[in-house]
């Protein structure tokens, strides 16, 4: 009776290790680095979007350093007045913008001329 030795059956319980039911951590999480990435593109493009809007003047002071001689060119569209300043370096945006009022000023061309700036006109629609 020696000759009937007891192994266990191949695919019996007891032959193969424990199934593991939780999933393996990788070494490297890249969740947190997605997170933080996006984030920080949301902060440059919200900041970047601040730093291009051009500063909003009064009128009565782009009236001033019209007179002072202080604009180097402008872009008039409808009532809205875009300008640089003769002493800036900044050529992609504009350094200012203020509005002309409803009731117009018609000593604003001719100051223009007499100042020898550039302006550039837009339609309204454009």
């Amino acid at each position: 009776m020696d000759s009937q030795q007891h192994h266990p059956a191949p695919n019996t319980p007891e032959s193969e290790p424990p199934p593991d039911n939780k999933q393996r951590h990788p070494i490297f999480d890249w969740r947190p680095l997605l997170f933080t990435l996006l984030l920080f593109f949301v902060y440059y493009f919200i900041t970047a979007q601040q730093q291009i809007a051009p500063a909003e003047i009064p009128y009565s002071d782009f009236k001033t350093q019209l007179y002072n001689d202080e604009i180097g060119s402008l872009q008039i569209k409808g009532h809205q007045v875009l300008g640089h300043y003769r002493a800036t370096d900044n050529v992609r945006r504009f350094d200012f913008r203020t509005q002309i009022p409803a009731m117009g000023d018609p000593t604003l061309l001719p100051e223009i001329e007499s100042k020898q700036i550039e302006l550039v006109v837009k339609s309204e629609e454009m």
